[in-house]
């Protein structure tokens, strides 16, 4: 008896450890709630009832930073880890007739990384980083399951003519999307959230749990406890809006308690940006939400107020609760946090860079002859097929439209077309990786527009010491011979695709430098891309710092936002840095003595000033969507 009893414990000690190297993640994101709209962080006139038990149950984050002060690019930084030097998606950029600018191919998510581990992946609510049919669709970066608005234009009506469930709409009856309707959205989206997590209690999940609420329009079905008070109808809807969004975080969080999944669940409340009135307007005024002066700024800007936003952490037994901390951190660190909690060594896309000379007739006949054996046979995926390969068939990357990104025409080299998982598939024959002619993980250091000796646009590659050192003696065996009639390609791959496939030529500025020749298409797309693929992450993790310990040390955090002309923040240590345009004048805060930001000391700190200008510079990845010159697109 005391053997099974010994036995019994032993089992469930090990139950225990392994939920705890698998704990479940929801991410509760608010669309614009700010901090002073939360009775935790003193708001008097709003019920917030279950956020506050939250609080007391965890732990409440007065200076948590957003990914930048508006909708799709701070989302875009929490699902990548990336800031917005680095993010694919630095501001609001619509398209038409549906959706907005999509992350790029190959983009590497929270959900990615959780799928890839097992996790089952849901995002209920709003997404606004591009529809179903391009690169940016919620499915194809991760998520087993979608269910709401895709695009946030559409999630401006809680009353909408349809919602999505994965990638198939379902109308609303009864609704116009001009007005109060017959069915509440958030009604379906709140039941859906309660239905899957039960259909997910017994394996990993994350949750990515986006909610409309409190964004504009205001309108909801029940003014509530506020229906007889003495404010506008805004003002009112505005108020029921925020407690609506209280109880159905309450909701989650009943739930978890009654699966007993609460134990093993970090869940993590947030808005996506500070503040989104101004202090003296309807709804700024009325609910005080610069907390008595104490945030200067307001969505879209780069003041405090714009981009500090309220943030609780919740996982009984795990985060401390009652916990108020002033430490910063930022929603780039949530993809490293999640990295570390599952054990998930992160990887490094700059390392998975590789150049692979195209075979070629001329050069390589012998494996040229064999590839075209194989045109035809898509089960055949090297050269020689039975042996140590010498060449591999790699997919060439297609656009946003589905096109190759590589004119196919101008390549010297064997290039065909095969069915993979019910898609065509366009692949191009080259040096497979550690065979001649091929260099696996050089580190792409940096990557800009040139010109060659004629004027052609042209795009150079600096590479890290030893990538270079390999390039120039690549180049040099392979480079163009007197009288030649024919070109040797580069195929550039990333992530298993073929990225470019320039000709080599004999423009090697230097060592740590390769110039090609690039179509322009092919520039902005490799621009883009090599954007989107450094680095892993800019941020760090929250493991440590939601147990109780402090706050991961960092050199800065870092924002900019593109709507308009393009504004900068930095803020390094307590001093922080903002630059309201290209050409404004830097100025300096020190958030210790002045949150508020109501002094500007640049001309006291001439030193700082000029450190924050590097911070400025080299924190921004150059790339043509988001220049930091003159008015955006």
């Amino acid at each position: 008896m005391r053997l099974l009893a010994t036995l019994l414990c032993w089992l469930l000690i090990g139950a225990t450890i392994h939920a705890a190297e698998k704990p479940n993640f929801v991410f509760i994101l608010s669309d614009d709630l700010a901090m002073g709209d939360v009775g935790a962080y003193g708001q008097k006139l709003i019920q917030t009832p279950h956020l506050d038990r939250m609080a007391a149950e965890g732990t409440r984050y007065l200076q948590a930073y957003c990914g930048t002060s508006v909708c799709a690019p701070s989302r875009s930084s929490l699902m990548t880890g990336l800031h917005m030097g680095h993010c694919p998606i630095r501001a609001n950029r619509e398209a038409q007739p549906e959706g907005q600018k999509p992350l790029p191919a190959g983009t590497y998510t929270v959900a990615k990384l959780l799928d890839d581990q097992g996790y089952a992946t849901a995002c209920i609510g709003k997404w606004g980083m591009g529809m179903f049919d391009t690169t940016g669709s919620p499915l194809k970066v991760g998520f087993d399951h979608f269910y709401g608005y895709n695009c946030q234009r559409h999630a401006h009506s809680y009353f909408p003519t349809y919602l999505y469930n994965d990638d198939q709409r379902f109308e609303l009856p009864g609704n116009t999307g001009k007005g109060v309707g017959e069915t509440y959205a958030q009604d379906l989206i709140a039941d859906e959230t309660v239905r899957w997590i039960r259909e997910h209690k017994d394996e990993p999940f994350f949750l990515f749990y986006s909610i409309t609420l409190p964004h504009g329009k205001y309108e909801i079905d029940d003014l509530g406890p506020y229906a007889d008070r003495d404010w506008s109808e805004k003002q009112k809807s505005y108020a029921a809006m925020v407690s609506r969004l209280d109880s159905d975080v309450g909701r989650v969080l009943d739930l978890l308690r009654e699966l007993e999944l609460d134990d093993d669940t970090l869940v993590i409340m947030a808005g996506d940006n500070g503040s989104s009135f101004a202090p003296n307007s309807e709804i700024g005024k009325l609910f005080d939400q610069t907390m008595g002066g104490q945030l200067r700024g307001f969505k879209r800007g780069m003041y405090e107020g714009a981009l500090r936003q309220a943030a609780i952490a919740w996982w009984p037994g795990t985060v401390s609760a009652g916990r108020v901390t002033d430490e910063p951190w930022a929603f780039w660190d949530y993809l490293p946090t999640v990295a570390e909690l599952t054990g998930t060594a992160l990887r490094d896309p700059a390392r998975e860079n590789r150049f692979a000379v195209v075979i070629n007739r001329q050069e390589h006949p012998e494996l040229y002859e064999m590839g075209g054996g194989q045109v035809g046979d898509a089960s055949a995926t090297q050269v020689p097929a039975d042996d140590a390969p010498q060449a591999v068939w790699v997919p060439i990357a297609v656009d946003q439209k589905g096109e190759s990104v590589v004119a196919n025409a101008s390549i010297n080299g064997l290039i065909r077309q095969v069915e993979r998982d019910g898609k065509a598939v366009t692949e191009l024959l080259v040096a497979a990786p550690n065979a001649t002619g091929s260099i696996s993980g050089a580190r792409i250091a940096e990557a800009s527009r040139s010109r060659d000796f004629f004027g052609e646009v042209n795009i150079a590659l600096k590479l890290d010491q030893a990538g270079g050192e390999q390039m120039r003696e690549l180049t040099s065996a392979v480079s163009p011979k007197a009288g030649a009639t024919h070109y040797t390609h580069l195929a550039i791959v990333f992530e298993g695709e073929v990225q470019s496939a320039p000709t080599i030529n004999d423009t090697i500025g230097s060592e740590l430098q390769i110039a090609g020749r690039f179509s322009a298409a092919e520039i902005d797309h490799l621009l883009n891309v090599l954007a989107a693929k450094q680095p892993a992450t800019d941020g760090h993790s929250l493991a440590a710092f939601l147990k109780g310990g402090a706050a991961p040390q960092r050199e800065y955090f870092y924002w900019e936002l593109h709507e308009g002309k393009p504004i900068q923040a930095v803020r390094f240590g307590n001093w922080k840095a903002v630059r309201n345009g290209p050409d404004a004048a830097i100025e300096l805060y020190d958030l210790k003595s002045d949150a508020s930001e109501s002094h500007n000391v640049a001309a006291e700190h001439s030193d700082l000033v000029t450190t924050a200008d590097r911070y400025l510079t080299e924190a921004h990845t150059p790339s043509a969507d988001w220049p930091l010159q003159g008015r955006q697109r």
